[in-house]
């Protein structure tokens, strides 16, 4: 890619998980956008339930690069299209993060939640992968992502949520990890604050 060096350039991480704008390449890429002024809601932003939907639409992308899929990314496809078929079972799951009325949201200051949320997916893990699932450098997947308020540990904290109603997946242990480091790089440069008020959504694209 021709250009100005990319975020993701200068901290050298591999083509495949690069910030960039185009679609081709991105993986964990934020959708350009404007944030509104402090207490403004564009009628756009107003979604169908009157919640304000995700400061100016943003979102995070994922791509499936051919001809190898990235496996962080079709395991979120499968937790959005079929979820049923995803582990642990629940025939009421629905996993957030696909639409503006079930954003998610940031997770930051409250880190024994985010601990919780962390563990409640490795046990699920263990539990239908096996105690071994980390054999040959795996690492349990979690999505929604243990950093969300609608992580594995949601239903704990708020009544609202039902439980179950996330994916796991024993998946590469340096894709997880890079994956998780674009995360944080999103979060942090679209100033995704913690709490109910400031929603992002994922999509895969490609």
């Amino acid at each position: 890619m021709q250009g100005a060096e990319s975020d993701s350039d200068a901290l050298g991480i591999p083509d495949q998980y690069q910030l960039v704008t185009h679609v081709d390449l991105m993986v964990w890429a934020p959708a350009p956008s404007t944030r509104p002024a402090a207490g403004e809601t564009r009628p756009d932003e107003t979604s169908r339930s009157g919640r304000p939907r995700p400061n100016g639409g943003r979102s995070l992308t994922g791509p499936r690069r051919r001809p190898r899929p990235l496996p962080i990314a079709l395991h979120i496809e499968k937790a959005f299209k079929t979820p049923g078929q995803t582990q642990p079972p629940s025939s009421f799951k629905k996993i957030p993060g696909q639409t503006a009325d079930e954003p998610l949201t940031r997770l930051y200051t409250d880190t024994a939640r985010r601990d919780r949320n962390r563990a409640v997916a490795v046990s699920n893990c263990r539990k239908y992968f096996g105690p071994d699932y980390a054999t040959g450098g795996k690492e349990c997947d979690e999505f929604p992502f243990a950093s969300t308020y609608q992580g594995a540990a949601g239903s704990e904290y708020d009544p609202y949520q039902l439980p179950n109603n996330f994916s796991v997946q024993a998946l590469d242990g340096t894709q997880n990890g890079n994956a998780g480091n674009l995360l944080g790089q999103f979060v942090s440069k679209y100033r995704i604050l913690d709490g109910p008020d400031d929603g992002y959504l994922v999509q895969i694209t490609g």
